[in-house]
């Protein structure tokens, strides 16, 4: 039996990986470049020594970040929603599923944990976008962890769904900064 304080530990942790606020976040992030493109852009040059020269003068500058993170969680909800529909493998039967806030029918399937999907791409895709220091790394890596042992506790999926999930995050990060070359690519819309 899982404490009630422990317990809402677990759900904070459950929402703070939930790809709802991720996508409010991502989404309110790229609404926000896009109403601060109709402004005049600024007459100072931004510093990023990631983009190349002639980027910098965009007012795009940080759009390739927020549309890449946008894009990371699109592929990583449809990918595991894909394997939930095909494997079909039921929840521990001591999930207790009443505070399961904001799923889909979808969820109701155990393999692989979504959460530790997003938790384990986050983990290597926030550094890489926002070259994060060993600190905030250490601190990421944390919250992965406990993200990752919530699942667990509060009895919401198998061991190997968590460890699937977050081996799947490991390889969709992989694929999304390997696969396109994001400040090229945004380059064109500035």
């Amino acid at each position: 039996m899982v404490l009630p304080s422990t317990r809402c530990l677990g759900l904070a942790l459950e929402w703070s990986c939930h790809g709802v606020p991720w996508f409010i976040f991502s989404g309110g992030w790229i609404m926000g470049l896009l109403i601060s493109n109709m402004a005049p852009p600024p007459s100072s040059r931004p510093l990023d020594p990631y983009v190349a020269p002639s980027f910098t003068n965009s007012r795009n500058l940080y759009g390739w970040r927020a549309a890449c993170l946008l894009f990371a969680l699109i592929l990583d909800v449809v990918v595991v929603g894909c394997i939930k529909f095909i494997v079909k493998r039921p929840r521990p039967e001591a999930n207790y599923s009443s505070d399961m806030l904001l799923t889909v029918s979808i969820d109701d399937w155990s393999f692989p944990s979504g959460h530790s999907s997003r938790a384990g791409m986050l983990q290597w895709l926030l550094p890489w976008l926002f070259d994060l220091s060993g600190f905030s790394r250490l601190v990421l890596s944390v919250w992965v962890a406990c993200v990752c042992v919530s699942r667990l506790a509060m009895r919401r999926h198998h061991l190997g769904d968590i460890l699937f999930g977050y081996a799947l995050g490991c390889c969709l990060y992989w694929l999304v900064t390997r696969s396109i070359n994001w400040p090229h690519w945004f380059r064109f819309l500035g």
